[in-house]
């Protein structure tokens, strides 16, 4: 919806408001380079207000998660057991949804639409490829966000490039490989294991 909704709205501003100013670097590539110059004083210093705010979100969504983390994976894997148990799954998935949808919107002002898209997306489908068990599947979604964050900032500083938009690339990059090469999922292991049970 994200994606679909975005794009319907810049389809009506270019047709509907074609003398206003889209910045297309701030609303849809980002420019996470930019961010340290917004701040805002608390206490005498200067706090980055994009930082600020993400860690906010962040210990919302830690709260949430270590508060109902039993109620969610119930609810998620196995949503009449959930309703049997008077756990209220369709409350706590829009509760969910809504915890997304925040962390979204704080996101998508200092990184773009592109990277917030993709750290939601990519991240957790390479996980998906790689394991079965949720909390691997966590911890892999982790490592494939920072790989791309970290490495995505090295490329695009080497070759003086959009940084949102080299992350983006490594991250697609590690789901790639998942997705050739993942020892259950992979199309390149469907592949060989067909060809091992050839006669």
């Amino acid at each position: 919806m994200f994606p679909a909704l975005f794009s319907l709205g810049v389809l009506e501003v270019t047709r509907y408001a074609d003398g206003i100013h889209l910045d297309l670097d701030s609303t849809i590539y980002g420019e996470i380079a930019f961010v340290p110059f917004d701040t805002v004083p608390i206490a005498g210093h200067d706090v980055v207000r994009s930082g600020l705010v993400l860690a906010v979100v962040a210990l919302l969504n830690l709260v949430l998660v270590a508060l109902l983390s039993k109620e969610l994976k119930t609810t998620t894997f196995d949503p009449q057991f959930g309703t049997t148990v008077r756990l209220r799954p369709k409350l706590l998935s829009r509760l969910l949804l809504v915890a997304a949808a925040v962390t979204a919107v704080a996101a998508f002002d200092a990184v773009g639409a592109i990277l917030v898209v993709t750290m939601l997306i990519v991240p957790a489908a390479t996980a998906y490829l790689l394991t079965d068990r949720l909390v691997v599947m966590v911890a892999i979604a982790v490592g494939v966000g920072w790989v791309g964050a970290a490495a995505g900032y090295g490329i695009a500083l080497g070759v003086d490039s959009s940084i949102a938009g080299a992350m983006g690339l490594v991250c697609t990059a590690c789901f790639v490989v998942a997705l050739l090469a993942s020892p259950r999922h992979g199309l390149l292991t469907r592949r060989l294991r067909r060809r091992s049970l050839r006669p």
